[in-house]
């Protein structure tokens, strides 16, 4: 996830290059959830080992975790890397909103912001396995939804 950007970075690039294109910006590069078994859309393993070095933050905790011991691999990852953690929520629903946060000192900007976050303190609940099938319900829901409308 990109912070402080002034423009939009193109989908579909390397992860080399979307973290070069960020920086030239002056923007700051997290990594979502990068363990996870859960998505579909994360970095690998083999990404995130060759570019590890030239990310900004690395998210340790999220809520929609569906197998926790991937919040913990990522946090003894930054732990190991020296990577300031972020924090995820993931929320979709207004009760999840909260259940993941960090608590970090006043910050006036990027570079700051980066320090902030490295003194950050995590806290988070995992919203539990019955979020993902009120995930899968809506997305069927939606899919449903398109499908009415293409035959009228």
């Amino acid at each position: 996830m990109p912070l402080f950007l002034e423009k939009p970075i193109p989908r579909d690039l390397s992860a080399e290059e979307t973290i070069d294109r960020v920086h030239e910006q002056g923007g700051l590069v997290s990594v979502p959830h990068p363990y996870s078994h859960n998505r579909i859309y994360r970095i690998r393993r083999e990404a995130l080992e060759r570019v590890w070095p030239t990310i900004d933050a690395i998210e340790v905790f999220n809520a929609r975790e569906a197998i926790a011991g991937d919040n913990r691999r990522a946090l003894a990852f930054a732990q190991s890397h020296e990577i300031p953690g972020a924090v995820g929520s993931d929320a979709h629903r207004p009760w999840e909103i909260g259940r993941a946060y960090l608590e970090c000192p006043d910050f006036g900007g990027r570079d700051d912001f980066l320090a902030a976050v490295r003194l950050g303190e995590v806290t988070g609940r995992l919203a539990g396995h019955s979020i993902h099938f009120y995930t899968r319900y809506d997305k069927i829901r939606k899919w449903l939804g398109r499908r009415g409308t293409k035959r009228t």
